[in-house]
């Protein structure tokens, strides 16, 4: 008989669907996602429900409200309640063997009210750091240990998400189990074969004028992403090498604005800002680019750091993004730098300008890494943390 899993997860994006969908080809496990469809973006429910058939279930009528929340700010700045009808019911009718949830807010305090009453597992897929809960608080960290009483097992993204939940919420170190983020590389190997509908990084290098070593971008336009960091860094750089680097920043979000008119007051040379750009059009961008740059001051793990990786770039990367420790191996791959020092800033620039001949060889190192983050690692997690070791074979 197989073992039925239920994830609950009100709101998740694209990359998580392959994870889901190694699950559900286990063939010892009966796999359903539950979701929000107000919340989880159209393109993004097609995909779940194309990939997992009727394993993929769609609430709606939710209710949210927000008190105090800064969707663009620093993370712990405000709380979201949910209220999802008919949630219970869609989990009692499922008959999960294993719950999962997401995080600890939002429908987690049902899903574990449910599991407690029938003896369920729950596993807790868990994204966050010691750093990104540096402003937790003491009333949302107690919520978290107790609730975190009722987890049988946790699959985090990384080391430094499993010692926040470790050290910080007290959670025994045999339960909690790291790959919990995943990339996959079908999506750009499948888009390079068929350009039909985007562009080449030959293309986009003619298209807007790239001159030189080609630094790359990929993010929303937000002050938390660490772009002011990455200007100011960049002008000093820049101003160094004149024609010989161009920088892309690729994205849209509040601070569009605000970051065109400061490359323009303080004469910022070699910056590209191309917009928002579709998720199936990234692979032309990184194709043009020589390396990736990744300033954020708060993430817990970069899927576009993976994506990167994954299109043979070496790799940039700020030290408050959770997923350094395993995926930028240093002098390796690619450098990790403090974005808030301005000096190590520019001195990452300038080392990654000395070693650009070097860059083929990173790129293929980052290849190497990011294949141990496939779906099927990522599931293989998952389903330890749930006590289920024997579906793994």
């Amino acid at each position: 008989m197989k073992t039925r899993i239920v994830w609950v997860n009100p709101a998740f994006r694209h990359y998580r669907v392959p994870v889901y969908k190694a699950l559900k080809n286990r063939p010892s496990i009966d796999f359903h996602i539950v979701f929000s469809a107000s919340r989880t973006l159209p393109d993004v429910v097609d995909l779940a429900c194309q990939e997992l058939g009727s394993g993929a279930v769609a609430l709606t009528g939710e209710r949210v409200f927000d008190l105090g929340l800064d969707r663009h700010g620093l993370s712990n700045k405000g709380f979201r309640f949910a209220f999802q009808k008919g949630l219970l019911s869609t989990i009692s009718r499922l008959k999960p063997d294993v719950l999962i949830v997401e995080g600890f807010g939002q429908w987690t305090p049902y899903a574990v009210l449910y599991a407690s009453f029938k003896r369920v597992p729950v596993v807790v897929s868990y994204e966050r750091t010691a750093h990104t809960e540096r402003n937790a608080g003491f009333v949302r960290t107690f919520y978290r240990k107790v609730l975190s009483r009722f987890v049988h097992g946790m699959v985090c993204n990384g080391i430094q998400s499993k010692e926040y939940c470790t050290k910080v919420l007290g959670i025994r170190d045999d339960r909690v189990f790291t790959h919990g983020m995943a990339y996959d590389s079908r999506f750009l190997v499948s888009l390079s074969q068929d350009q039909a509908g985007t562009q080449s990084g030959v293309d986009l290098r003619s298209k807007f004028n790239l001159q030189g070593l080609v630094f790359l971008y990929v993010g929303r336009m937000v002050r938390t992403k660490g772009i002011s960091q990455l200007l100011e860094a960049w002008k000093i750089f820049s101003d160094h090498h004149k024609d010989d680097v161009t920088l892309v920043m690729v994205g849209g979000g509040p601070a569009f604005a605000d970051l065109e008119e400061t490359i323009k007051l303080n004469k910022i040379e070699n910056v590209k800002l191309p917009g928002e750009v579709k998720h199936q059009h990234l692979p032309a961008f990184y194709k043009a680019a020589d390396i990736f740059v990744m300033p954020t001051l708060e993430d817990n793990w970069s899927l576009v750091v993976m994506e990167a990786m994954a299109s043979e770039l070496p790799i940039l990367c700020s030290k408050y993004n959770g997923c350094w420790p395993e995926l930028v191996h240093a002098g390796a791959n690619g450098w990790v730098f403090d974005p808030l020092d301005k000096t190590l800033f520019v001195s990452a620039l300038e080392d990654s300008w000395a070693n650009r001949h070097r860059f083929e060889k990173m790129g293929q190192e980052s290849v190497r890494i990011v294949k141990n983050y496939s779906p099927g690692h990522s599931a293989s997690s998952v389903l330890s943390a749930s006590g289920l070791e024997n579906a793994n074979l």
